[in-house]
């Protein structure tokens, strides 16, 4: 399953096409979702999105037997925004899941929205953040306090690590100048203290396109093809 980057404002599930034609060729069913990006229309939050996400593997799966596909496991995969929702899948799965999720692969996702991370200067700066991506009333007081933390965490992939957590391989530049460079150091170390198999991959000449380093792009699609030989039971 891909999911479409943007900013959590933009994007569409059609920006999932190469990837999944690349995949149908190997002899997996694929699909690309949407969900609900943010506008002053339409706002949106990462709970809404995270929800989307679990309803939309429930469609894939029953829409897949209609087709005569019995979908028995998945992976799940996402570019930058994307990529955190497909994190935040495979790492908190609802208990009626439709089907396990293997593994998980990711490019630029961010795994952590402590307001520290993002360059917020100030208490009030911080406390716009937070209620932005949570989509809760986060106030400069509760910053100072620490009681916005248990709302970011509830967003944060990385806040969710435990010894039961799927495999993962991650894909960053180096020169992100979108999401913060040091913040897959946060999934990465919980990751590693959990003892969960992960691979990263680093893109040391590319920024949040990771378009400079075409070397890594073929061994993150090789490391990704190792993964699916390893961890899917039914190939």
């Amino acid at each position: 399953m891909f999911i479409h980057g943007g900013g959590f404002t933009g994007g569409d599930k059609a920006e999932g096409e190469v990837w999944g034609k690349y995949f149908v060729s190997k002899g997996y069913v694929c699909a690309s979702i949407n969900y609900t990006i943010h506008t002053e229309q339409t706002p949106s939050n990462l709970k809404i999105m995270y929800q989307e996400t679990r309803e939309a593997v429930e469609h894939i799966c029953a829409q897949a037997q209609q087709l005569g596909y019995n979908i028995t496991e998945m992976a799940a995969t996402g570019v930058s925004a994307g990529g955190c929702l497909a994190l935040m899948y495979a790492y908190n799965p609802s208990e009626n899941a439709p089907v396990p999720v293997k593994f998980v692969f990711e490019q630029v996702g961010p795994v952590s929205f402590e307001p520290s991370e993002w360059g917020n200067g100030t208490e009030e700066q911080s406390a716009a953040f937070a209620s932005f991506m949570t989509g809760e009333e986060i106030t400069a007081e509760m910053i100072r306090n620490g009681e916005y933390k248990p709302y970011t965490d509830a967003i944060s992939p990385a806040a969710y690590v435990n010894a039961d957590t799927v495999p993962t391989i991650l894909g960053y530049g180096v020169r992100d100048g979108a999401v913060p460079p040091s913040l897959k150091y946060i999934l990465i170390d919980a990751l590693e203290q959990n003892g969960v198999p992960y691979e990263y991959i680093e893109f040391s000449n590319s920024g949040h396109g990771l378009l400079n380093d075409p070397d890594k792009t073929q061994e993150y699609i090789d490391t990704v093809n190792e993964y699916l030989d390893l961890y899917f039971e039914n190939k």
